[in-house]
């Protein structure tokens, strides 16, 4: 993956943390065994669905402007919070080590 693709890897792993979101549980949560949605009482999906959510809209402002720049912070792009929402992902296939954020 080049630096273009950060944005697309970043909303390939939310859609993924979206389909898993469902399934975790606290361990006395109505849901935990199988359960709906509908049947949790942990909230944990829903705060899990949430902060998603939250990365998907920086993601949505924070975008490439022209290729070079974001179009939000006006960094040079990839910019300093994308990079940040990618590097959570360091572990999986298609991350790039040019991403990494040093600290």
């Amino acid at each position: 993956m080049t630096d273009v693709d950060i944005a697309g890897f970043v909303a390939q792993c939310l859609d993924e943390d979206t389909e898993d979101a469902k399934y975790v549980h606290r361990w006395d949560c109505d849901a935990f065994d199988g359960g709906s949605l509908g049947d949790c009482n942990c909230g944990i999906p829903q705060h899990l669905l949430a902060d998603i959510a939250a990365k998907r809209r920086r993601l949505e402002r924070h975008n490439a402007r022209g290729g070079t720049f974001c179009g939000a912070c006006e960094q040079e792009w990839p910019c300093e919070d994308v990079r940040n929402d990618a590097s959570v992902y360091a572990d999986r296939p298609g991350y790039n080590d040019a991403w990494r954020i040093e600290s």
